[in-house]
């Protein structure tokens, strides 16, 4: 039976998969006002935007990460 690779991995070596390709943005509270963070693959904030537009474009263009979908 062959395994995937990924499914050998450690839990430390899962969270740094794509750290350097890969980012996701959370949406929080600030002062009352909704603030997007950009956060690398293995969940270290790199950002904070005031638009989701704008946090796509950091991710895209300032990283040079895809952006991955999380839910």
């Amino acid at each position: 039976m062959n395994i995937h690779p990924l499914r050998r991995m450690s839990l430390r070596d899962l969270a740094w998969f794509g750290i350097f390709e890969r980012a996701y943005i959370t949406t929080t509270i600030e002062d009352g006002q909704t603030v997007y963070a950009v956060h690398a693959a293995n969940g270290t904030l790199l950002s904070r935007m005031p638009s989701l537009d704008t946090a796509c474009l950091v991710v895209v263009e300032d990283y040079a990460m895809e952006l991955a979908s999380v839910h």
